[in-house]
């Protein structure tokens, strides 16, 4: 099996207006017989948020590729457990270098997809999108998880971040691929109940938004597997 990957990631308007860079960050990796992609989107609100997310993506990439083989016989829980744990001992080393007390600072969502042996396993914590897509049709997988406000979501950082890591899985043959959306980009491809504003790829609604007044950072990073 040959994979296909694409990424774009554009700062939105908000952090271009006070110098602060994109807080979004993406990652893969991929050989003949594995795909791996991940995205992850730092919270404003954190001091390092940039570095939070570089390291969640970078982290959860690498476990993900070392692990594809004997992932899929594993259970949920076991999943959820064993990223959480190789992500925290990364956050922790961070916040040591960083001269941080608590890792706090470094909270990321987190939107991941690993594809090996004819079957995907999708993760997400936080808000964002996964879809999977066939024929020029989008397909959610799962679904934004925000918290009291539409502005609030769960975080790497985040008390029982652990019980909200969802996980998904699937077969190759039903999809053609797998799409890993940051929240930003989302009101740029979908009306509300994820009804496509247009008919447009991905990558042109991402070019059409880096033209306008785009308030977020808006990131995605797509694998196909089958053309």
């Amino acid at each position: 099996m040959s994979f296909i990957i694409r990424s774009d990631s554009i700062c939105g308007m908000m952090h271009r207006e006070t110098g602060v860079d994109n807080q979004d960050a993406i990652a893969s990796n991929s050989n003949d017989s594995t795909g791996v992609i991940v995205l992850a989107d730092g919270a404003g609100s954190r001091r390092y948020a940039q570095q939070g997310a570089k390291t969640a993506v970078d982290t959860v990439a690498e476990y993900l590729f070392e692990h594809s083989n004997e992932l899929f016989d594993k259970p949920d829980t076991e999943i959820q457990s064993e990223v959480h744990s190789f992500l925290l001992d990364k956050l922790h080393k961070l916040s040591e270098e960083y001269g941080v007390k608590s890792i706090r600072e470094f909270g990321s969502t987190l939107l991941f997809a690993v594809i090996c042996s004819g079957r995907y396993m999708v993760g997400h914590l936080g808000d964002g999108s996964i879809l999977s897509y066939h024929d020029d049709d989008f397909t959610v997988i799962s679904y934004p998880e925000n918290g009291d406000s539409a502005y609030s979501t769960v975080l790497t950082t985040s008390f029982q971040a652990k019980q909200h890591l969802r996980i998904a899985r699937g077969n190759t043959a039903d999809a053609e691929g797998i799409i890993l959306l940051s929240d930003g980009i989302l009101p740029f491809l979908f009306n509300g109940g994820y009804l496509r504003k247009n008919h447009c790829s991905v990558q042109k609604t991402l070019l059409h938004a880096s033209e306008g007044s785009h308030y977020d950072d808006a990131s995605y990073i797509m694998i196909n597997w089958r053309s």
